[in-house]
């Protein structure tokens, strides 16, 4: 049988010359309904939209923009500073630039950052998807979390990145800048990947710190250079000092979902309390140092002036977080946009004072050239921090990915939900309505529940058919209120399970929204973890049941063992 008809629960009789309805709706895309039909066919994950995207949004150029955005490249111009400010440097302490490796570094740098982000989106993606407080800064693209583009497309394009920069490195000519190179490359590469997974154990802070505001800046130094200089210690170190800062911030933001998942990040490992206060004393140790590097000659003083000037920025931010910016959505967007905006404005507010310096005093002859370069480095950063100042957004949102999504695109319902969890049917036999399934439609049977695992009231048999669950219900006990349901109703559907990122944010949505709570958020646990679980009133006696089953490790839900099918087919 076809395994797409597989997936859409075909009977082997079809095929295909005479597909089932839910294959011929996909050649349909502009009809909102057929696309809901065939969502089943999408991968596991993915946003459930009542309402999905219109079919000409699935254009060849709208995929390609949704595989841009999946590689997050505005977060290039972090990695475009660094690599300006280590050469920098490098032209200050009197070296005569080579501006053919400096594309070369720039563009390995590029190659490793991109493949750092198709990587880590891959690897991450069951915390974005728990993610439900991500800001346009944190929680990473949310492309593969809506469904846009399929997780292997991801993690294939990391691969790709991978092997291009090991062709870079490949023809540096320096051992010392290939190793750094090679180290670079493993730590990026290794912040979520596994087996290391380095922001799993409360290293990524670290390693994002290291790699991208310690060896990227160093390292185009030492290209130029071919030795290092107290220069660009004393430099790079605040600098380091303001990233390390920075990553307790972003991974702040994303502290609820990285702890549903067990992501051990400094932030889940602190606390908020802990961690704001941490991030404070970062930032203080850092401007501390560059007073104090100033002070004893390590850092011109027009150099420590200017980046002194850059602390407005962690104080306004210590201040929100103080105050309590993190709970509300503009606010929390405001204050992740500012503190990366803090190592951009620290390494222009170097640059640029360095370039005054030796102006000023003339005493840096290899800076006539490398000038154009830095202060083009800079005014574009400023730029693009201006310009995205100036784009308002057009609405005050909560970033969470919505559960429906208009022909335009737009948000209608702020509420995270990932998936179509499950289709829980009442029937007369259960036994024999799962044999038929298995049979008719080529269902698979994964868990079970009843008299022989203590559960004495019904039987329950979860099948699966592609991605789609389907539970079968049916009354044991003669006072199962099953049995009641079935003798008012007949065999159907009594419950559409939804698993979402937050159950307790989905049933206050919900109870605003006027809907009937028919069970409140509570936990469910035993052996394989603990599953948190709601229901509301959908219709009639049909409920939505609300799950979050990412701490859970089970076959289906608690009370269930691992079934295996004993069709033969």
């Amino acid at each position: 049988m076809d395994t797409k008809q597989q997936r859409a629960g075909a009977a082997p009789r079809h095929d295909e010359t005479h597909p089932p309805y839910t294959e011929s709706a996909k050649s349909k895309p502009g009809a909102a309904t057929n696309s809901y039909l065939s969502s089943g066919d999408r991968v596991r994950g993915s946003a459930v939209a009542g309402t999905l995207v219109d079919g000409a949004d699935r254009s060849r150029w709208s995929r390609f923009g949704s595989f841009v955005r999946l590689g997050r490249p505005k977060f290039l111009l972090q990695s475009t500073a660094a690599i300006g400010l280590g050469v920098t440097i490098a032209a200050y302490d009197g070296h005569q630039i080579n501006y053919t490796w400096y594309v070369i570094t720039l563009l390995g740098v590029w190659c490793a950052h991109l493949m750092a982000h198709y990587s880590n989106e891959f690897f991450d993606l069951k915390a974005d998807k728990a993610n439900t407080s991500h800001t346009e800064w944190t929680g990473g693209s949310r492309v593969l979390v809506r469904g846009l583009v399929q997780p292997s497309t991801s993690v294939s394009a990391a691969y790709v990145l991978l092997f291009t920069a090991m062709m870079l490195v490949v023809v540096v000519p320096d051992t010392v800048l290939r190793v750094l190179a090679v180290l670079g490359l493993a730590l990026a590469w290794f912040y979520t990947a596994p087996p290391v997974r380095l922001n799993y154990r409360g290293l990524g802070e670290l390693t994002t710190a290291v790699t991208l505001y310690g060896l990227a800046p160093v390292g185009s130094y030492y290209f130029q250079a071919h030795s290092l200089s107290t220069t660009v210690f004393a430099v790079v170190c605040p600098i380091f000092l303001f990233q390390l800062a920075r990553q307790f911030l972003m991974n702040l933001s994303d502290f609820e979902g990285d702890r549903k998942t067990g992501k051990r990040t400094v932030a889940v490992l602190l606390g908020p309390r802990r961690l704001v206060r941490a991030y404070m004393v970062v930032q203080a140790v850092a401007y501390c140092l560059i007073v104090t590097l100033g002070l004893v000659g390590a850092l011109p003083p027009l150099v420590a002036t200017a980046m002194v000037l850059t602390s407005v920025l962690p104080l306004w931010i210590s201040r929100q977080l103080v105050t309590g910016a993190m709970a509300v959505p503009a606010r929390a967007n405001a204050v992740t946009f500012w503190a990366s905006m803090q190592l951009p404005a620290g390494v222009c507010a170097a640059m640029l004072s360095l370039l005054l310096d030796a102006a000023l005093y003339g005493n840096h002859g290899e800076y006539t050239e490398w000038a154009g370069v830095a202060v083009g480095t800079s005014l574009v950063c400023t730029t693009w921090v201006v310009g995205w100042l100036l784009a308002k957004p057009s609405r005050e949102r909560r970033l969470g990915e919505p559960s429906v999504v208009d022909r335009r695109g737009g948000v209608a319902d702020p509420v995270v939900i990932h998936d179509l969890d499950a289709v829980v049917f009442v029937v007369g036999n259960a036994t024999q309505t799962a044999w038929f399934y298995q049979v008719a439609f080529g269902m698979s049977l994964v868990a079970y529940s009843g008299p022989e695992t203590g559960n004495r009231d019904y039987k329950s048999y979860v099948l699966k058919s592609g991605s789609a669950r389907f539970v079968i219900n049916g009354g044991v006990a003669p006072d199962s209120p099953l049995l009641d349901h079935h003798r008012r109703h007949g065999d159907g559907v009594t419950d559409l399970a939804l698993e979402v990122g937050d159950v307790d944010q989905c049933v206050a949505h919900a109870r605003e929204q006027g809907a009937t709570v028919l069970e409140e958020p509570h936990d469910v646990s035993d052996e394989n973890g603990t599953v948190r679980i709601a229901a509301i009133a959908a219709y009639g006696e049909t409920r939505h049941s609300l799950i979050d089953r990412s701490r859970y490790s089970g076959p289906y839900l608690t009370g269930y063992v691992a079934g295996e099918s004993t069709v033969k087919r």
